[in-house]
């Protein structure tokens, strides 16, 4: 649905450092994990 026309399956190390570069990894870690839910699944159990 909402894939590249081209998508490149063999980036070279630097664009893809390049690209990365603006990200707040860690902030973005944080939020994920401070937003998770953990659900424990039994089977024969609604």
């Amino acid at each position: 649905m909402f894939t590249p026309r081209h998508p490149c399956t063999h980036p070279r190390l630097e664009k893809v450092l390049e690209a990365e570069a603006p990200l707040d990894v860690d902030t973005l870690v944080a939020e994920a994990l401070a937003g998770r839910e953990q659900v424990k699944l039994v089977p024969g159990r609604e």
